[in-house]
Parts: structure tokens; sequence; C-alpha cells
């Protein structure tokens, strides 16, 4: 399955109002939707409506699973979870759509979970939202007065979800935009923390970047390490803005996803189990480009592959063209960023690889991307 993390900041527009209606509009007989809070939303935004009889319709034995709630709320009551039952069966009924609804309510009313799933029967479920927001005007209406959200959207790497939750450039090119913004905000009210607390010297008229070093520079102690790690917590922020703009630059998602999954695991499995980082690359690291570098490294990826994963006439072609790209990989990293990367404390090395884009490079891409396509 794929993901994406939708960050809702300052939109009007929350990136979970969208991922919900395309989750809803998936062809699939069973929806789940469990929330602490839903309110009648559901029934008075038409979107909703129509997202839900487009995912029911020529479905066979179509149901829904309404869970809840948590505590009270006048606009969250077990009356109103009733109403929108009764109201979503009409509404679909009148489309010729007979649909079964379930409510499902915690004893104690204590359930504040928020997730969100569309699948057929007991199969592998089409996707899956997990996340802060729950099911109500504050969370996913379009307004500019909704709350700061944060939630996780799986699907399956097929056709139909591929179409409606993969990102667009344009998409692409926001996200980058908002999270850049959020970056620097963040930066300056840890910068001016650290100045009116004494920590560092201030000045007046200096770049983001040199309130960066400031920050870095800072000495570590009781007093300065809650501002320290939410500087780290930013630099992760940063670190996922990277990746983002390399997938605007270098390569189709499709390509990305299919590589994570051979050489991320292989990097985890090598940090913890296969050797030592730094007696290892003193012998095999005699220049930058060495063959023996690369052999050596490509011979603990052999192994590892071996033992984890059953090639067959499916898999084969693929296996091969991960096992060329992770030898550009090779080239392209320093000492230094390959032992972060075997000590496990660089797990997005491969955009950085990507730093020498070649027409090799996107020869093996095209070639894995067509790959996937016929295997998907």
């Amino acid at each position: 399955m794929k993901y994406r993390v939708l960050n809702k900041c300052n939109q009007s527009n929350p990136p979970f109002r969208k991922a919900m209606l395309n989750l809803l509009s998936l062809k699939a007989n069973n929806l789940l939707l469990g929330y602490g809070y839903m309110s009648d939303i559901i029934v008075t935004d038409n979107e909703f409506i129509k997202a839900i009889k487009e995912g029911f319709k020529d479905v066979e034995n179509p149901s829904i699973t309404i869970i809840g709630k948590y505590g009270f709320n006048e606009k969250c009551t077990i009356e109103v979870l009733e109403s929108n039952a009764d109201k979503i069966r009409d509404y679909l009924k009148a489309d010729g759509i007979d649909v079964d609804i379930r409510i499902l309510v915690a004893r104690n009313e204590d359930y504040h979970k928020k997730i969100a799933i569309k699948k057929n029967n007991y199969s592998i479920p089409e996707a899956v939202i997990i996340g802060s927001s729950n099911f109500s005007a504050k969370t996913i209406a379009i307004s500019n007065n909704t709350n700061q959200e944060v939630d996780i959207l799986f699907w399956r790497s097929n056709d139909q979800c591929n179409k409606r939750f993969l990102l667009t450039k344009e998409e692409l090119e926001q996200e980058n935009n908002l999270l850049k913004k959020e970056i620097n905000e963040s930066i300056e009210y840890i910068y001016d923390s650290a100045v009116s607390s004494g920590f560092i010297k201030g000045f007046t008229n200096i770049s983001i970047f040199k309130k960066r070093q400031a920050i870095e520079n800072m000495s570590h102690n009781d007093k300065t390490n809650v501002l320290i790690e939410q500087y780290r917590n930013i630099q992760r922020l940063g670190d996922y803005l990277e990746e983002n703009k390399l997938r605007l630059n270098n390569f189709n998602l499709d390509i990305q996803f299919s590589v994570d999954i051979n050489i991320l695991t292989f990097v985890q499995e090598v940090s913890n189990e296969i050797y030592d980082p730094k007696k290892r690359f003193d012998k095999i690291y005699p220049v930058k480009d060495s063959s023996v570098k690369i052999d050596e490294l490509t011979k603990y990826y052999d192994d590892f592959r071996s033992r984890y994963i059953k090639v067959n006439d499916k898999n084969a072609k693929m296996l091969d063209l991960n096992r060329q790209l992770f030898q550009i990989a090779i080239r392209s990293c320093s000492k230094e960023e390959l032992i972060k990367i075997f000590n496990g404390e660089d797990y997005h090395w491969k955009f950085k690889s990507m730093g020498k884009y070649s027409i090799e490079t996107e020869n093996l891409f095209r070639n894995l991307r067509d790959i996937c396509k016929c295997s998907s």
C-alpha cells in the first residue's frame, strides 16, 4: 500500500476533506466510519452524499458501519448518528441503492478513535484514513475556521486508487509552499525564543540560514534542550520537503515507492545485524568511486535479497533494475553518508543519490515503472 501525510495547517480546503471524498467514492461494498465526533455534515454537505453514491453504484450488498462516540457534544449525539444513518439510507434508496447501515456506540461513550476504511468484505482495504481529524465541520468543512490536524492516508496501489490519491505536480508544489512557510515560521519562533531567553545573541535583519546556524550552535543544557528538540522536529519536516522537491524534479511517485520496498528494508537489515560500518568502511572505501566499494556493498545487497526475497519470473527483472539503481546510489554517496545509511540514521539516502541524475538512471526508472504497471 502507498501512503501520504495529510497535514492541515491554515488551508481553507483541508486535505482530509479531499482524501475522504475520494475514499467514499471508491468502488467497494463496505464502508466503515469510526469517529469520536461525527456531526450531520455528512448529510448536509451534498458532496459527501454524492461520493457515497458513486462508491456504491452497481456494487452488490453495500453496507456502512458507523462507530462512535466520545462524551457529550450536542452536535454529535447518538440521535445525530441515527438521523445521519436514516438520511443516508433514504438518499441512496432514491437512486436505487439499498444499503445496510449499522451503528455501534461504545458502552461508556469513550470511543476517541478516528478511522475510515473502504473495502470489499474481508479483503485488504482499498483505502484507509487514520488520524486526528473527526468527521465534523471543524475538521472537514471548506472554511477558514477549522482545526489544525494531521492524518495519514493509505491506499492500495491499483488503478482506481492511484487515480484518486496520487498527488499531481501542482498539488505537490502547493504542499511544498505550505511546508516551507511552516518551517520558516517555526525557525523564526525558536530563534526569537532563544534570543529572549538569553541563550544566543540576537541580530536584526539576518537570514533564515543564519538563524538556523545560530540555533544549531546553541549549547545543550536542561534549559535549551526543549528548543533544540523543537528544532530537530523542524529539520524532519525539512527532510520531507526535500523529498517532495526531488519527487517533482526527478521521478514518478510509482517508481519511488517500488524502490523504497527493497532498499529501505535492506538498509534497516544491514544496520541491525550484518556488519559494523565503521570497521567495514575503513577497509572497503579506498576512493570515492572505487569498484571495490561497489562490489563489496552490492554483495551485501545480494546476500540480503537471497535470504528475504524469493526470485521468480514475475519479479526477476524488477529486482535486477533495483540492484542497478543501488549501485548507482553507492557511487554518488560520500563516506560519511554511507556510514549514516548503514547505521540506520538516514533512511532517505536514495534521494541524495539522485543528485547525479543521468540518462542511465532515467532509463532504469522508466523500465522499472513499466514493469510495475504490468504487475499491478
